[in-house]
């Protein structure tokens, strides 16, 4: 299959694109505690670039499927709905003494016909301090009061937060400005944790059933297992494209609160130089409309690697490079009289040249 790049339109298009296209902005109140979190750096304090390490949630074990897991063939259809994805990354920007500069970026990209559209949203900074987590927990509380566990205030599951708070506005942005779509998303449709409420997730797909938009969500990496395996590893010996119906097998692992599975889980290998992702789809399409959807993005938008393009040109929008960082570095050095203190590597310190780099030994 010969892989064709497609048209993207450039910044120079975005007035144009704003009439056309996804209407959210950065919503005003996450734009206002940016700025307030920066208006508390002092002066005098250092930023320190490093990256951004949530710790490893434990995998979960299901039970073995008591008869072999038979692969449902997927055939391509071409269609002209409009694919578009979402996608928002968060970078750890650097240090200062009382907590953490993390900076947000979001990107939407669809495809009408044969071109690729975007826009980007971002880059936010925000700093978090130990002491002042209050603010942004406050504006982050579930909705509809639902009932969850009490959130962690770490540093690093604030930053979750704020990621995955920017992220469903987007997604609900999408989702309420396109008609008769496939809209995607980035991770999976399961939710009920204080990171990422049912509720909004929820909102979010209702909004797009009424407009008549399928959502699709595509998994990376996934800690499901079966006998200590991954499950991805059921896709294996049939000819793809083809999913693997493992939802059955998913909701007896999953308790029912505050776990909620908003989408049905599939093993989806849609591509012969690819390999198996997860793939969840909106339950409330239903498994015949969740295999239209399939067939339509087959059809109109998988390039290569069994993965959507759109949805792979989101990452890559939304992702920070190292000379981004530098910038945003740069600005806060400017900003306020903070100077920029590089971290002593003490591997480096101790060992020398057998300290390895990066501070890896």
């Amino acid at each position: 299959m010969v892989h064709r790049a497609q048209d993207i339109v450039g910044n120079g298009e975005i007035s144009n694109l704003l009439l056309r296209g996804p209407r959210a902005p950065i919503p005003d109140a996450l734009m206002r505690l940016s700025f307030d979190s920066l208006e508390r750096l002092s002066p005098m304090r250092g930023v320190l670039g490093e990256g951004l390490e949530a710790p490893e949630e434990p995998p979960l074990e299901i039970g073995a499927p008591t008869a072999p897991v038979e692969p449902i063939r997927v055939a391509p259809r071409e269609c002209d709905s409009p694919i578009a994805a979402v996608d928002v990354s968060a970078s750890k920007v650097g240090e200062t003494r009382e907590g953490i500069v993390v900076a947000l970026r979001g990107a939407v990209v669809w495809r009408i016909g044969r071109s690729h559209r975007y826009l980007r949203y971002g880059p936010l900074p925000f700093h978090i301090a130990e002491g002042s987590a209050d603010p942004m927990l406050g504006l982050m509380e579930a909705p509809g009061g639902e009932d969850l566990e009490q959130p962690q205030s770490g540093l690093i599951q604030i930053t979750a937060r704020l990621r995955n708070l920017m992220e469903r506005w987007l997604q609900e942005s999408i989702c309420s400005s396109f008609r008769d779509s496939i809209i995607l998303f980035d991770g999976s449709l399961t939710a009920g944790t204080p990171d990422n409420p049912a509720g909004a997730l929820r909102r979010i797909l209702e909004e797009a059933r009424g407009n008549g938009n399928s959502v699709l969500a595509f998994s990376k990496a996934t800690r499901l297992l079966y006998n200590g395996r991954s499950v991805l590893e059921l896709a294996r010996g049939a000819d793809p494209p083809y999913v693997i119906d493992i939802d059955e097998l998913i909701s007896r692992a999953f308790p029912s609160h505050p776990i909620k599975l908003l989408g049905r889980v599939y093993v989806s290998r849609l591509s012969r130089d690819g390999p198996a992702f997860r793939l969840d789809a909106d339950r409330g399409i239903g498994p015949d409309g969740a295999l239209d959807a399939i067939s339509k993005l087959l059809g109109s938008d998988i390039a290569s690697a069994g993965y959507p393009e759109c949805l792979k040109l989101a990452h890559i929008l939304s992702a920070f490079t190292a000379n981004e960082i530098v910038g945003i570095q740069r600005f806060l050095s400017g900003h306020r009289g903070i100077q920029l203190i590089q971290r002593p590597n003490l591997r480096r310190i101790l060992f020398g040249p057998f300290g390895g780099w990066g501070g890896a030994a």
